[in-house]
């Protein structure tokens, strides 16, 4: 049976030697190396949306190439163009699913510092830095992408520690006596007692009535101490309360996917851009004040409104939250406080909020809570 081939998607700034570079590199990889290569110079036309294609490519590929120079690291830190909307999405990939080893950077110029996104400074990379660069960095990409990772060898046995090794000295064992051996009270090796009729007998039936007796005083003392633990006493049972978990145990029940959507979502907002932002939510999703799915484009147009007028930014977050509930299919809905700063209010504002994630950790509904409505909305 023929394996299926790993996919992959080549991210890269467009710069006019590194674009050919990445079209040849990719040519290389599917002709002569069996994997399914996805560049947007191949898969993009005049009129397709870019953002929904670099979307598509990170989450659906097996893995995702990352061709590293200091333009792509500028790019990246900064957010911007299609590099930056790439880099939003695949921290928050990492952040929801942990997959890291789906993203492999490759260092094609500069060194490592000047080349690497903040998110990739710690991760391990491939050079193919050189025209032309080295074949045992081609292979190791190839080994990667299909799988074939060198193996640790088989662990053996540990050696003895100290003596002579079982039959290394090439001497037959003694022969092993058979009988029930009692210890003597003046010698510490084991002794046969012969018995009547050539059948051995203990020579200590003391010894062991003794200790069967001192066995079952021990169990009996731990049994009464093991009632004594599980009864409550008066006092436990008169001034004891169900245990309610503070505010600040409840933020540390927030899983990895919750935080890192939140740190986003900051994010987007402090950048103005409208396509960071809706990228975070399952659409269509159920918004704050409307109480109506809503779909790409109307969140669109409620979000750019933030941003037009004087160009001022609309101040606006969320913190104090707390876990609600975690449902069986893995969602999880949040209590939180949604602020608003001037100048957008004349004061600060705070509102109730209930976020409700699904399980990849995109949002999927933002609701107030008020009366009647609690967390998750129902």
């Amino acid at each position: 049976m023929i394996a299926k081939p790993p996919t992959v998607f080549v991210s890269y700034a467009w710069e006019d030697d590194v674009k050919v570079w990445v079209r040849d590199f990719a040519t290389r990889l599917r002709r002569e190396g069996g994997v399914d290569v996805h560049i947007d110079q191949w898969h993009l036309a005049p009129g397709d949306p870019l953002p929904a294609f670099m979307e598509n490519a990170v989450r659906t590929n097996d893995f995702v190439l990352l061709v590293c120079t200091p333009k792509y690291k500028a790019k990246s830190d900064a957010r911007q163009g299609g590099v930056g909307y790439e880099g939003n999405i695949i921290t928050g990939e990492v952040f929801a699913k942990a997959n890291h080893r789906k993203f492999i950077p490759i260092l094609r110029k500069g060194d490592w510092s000047s080349a690497a996104p903040s998110f990739l400074l710690g991760n391990v990379y491939i050079d193919f830095r050189g025209d032309p660069y080295t074949e045992s960095a081609y292979k190791d990409l190839l080994n990667t992408l299909h799988g074939r990772l060198e193996r640790p060898p088989t662990l053996g046995l540990a050696p003895a520690s100290s003596g002579e090794i079982p039959g290394a000295s090439g001497a037959s064992p003694k022969p092993i006596a058979h009988g029930i051996a009692a210890r003597s009270a003046t010698s510490n090796r084991a002794q046969l007692v012969p018995a009547k009729n050539g059948a051995p007998i203990f020579g200590v039936k003391r010894t062991v009535i003794g200790t069967l007796i001192v066995c079952l005083l021990a169990l009996a003392a731990a049994f009464i101490g093991l009632s004594k633990l599980l009864s409550p006493s008066p006092s436990t049972q008169t001034d004891s309360k169900p245990m309610v978990p503070s505010p600040s145990t409840q933020a540390e029940q927030l899983g990895q996917p919750e935080r890192g959507w939140i740190e986003a979502y900051g994010a987007a907002i402090d950048s103005g851009d409208v396509d960071r932002i809706i990228a975070l939510h399952v659409l269509p999703t159920r918004r704050f004040f409307t109480a109506r799915n809503q779909d790409a484009t109307q969140l669109r147009k409620l979000y750019q409104g933030w941003f037009d007028g004087d160009g001022r930014t609309k101040r606006t977050g969320f913190d104090n939250c707390s876990l609600a509930t975690v449902a069986s299919d893995g969602a999880r809905a949040l209590r939180c406080e949604t602020y608003v700063e001037p100048p957008f209010s004349k004061s600060p504002s705070r509102v109730p909020t209930c976020l409700v994630f699904r399980s990849d950790g995109k949002l999927l509904s933002r609701t107030e809570i008020s009366k009647g409505n609690d967390c998750p909305p129902h």
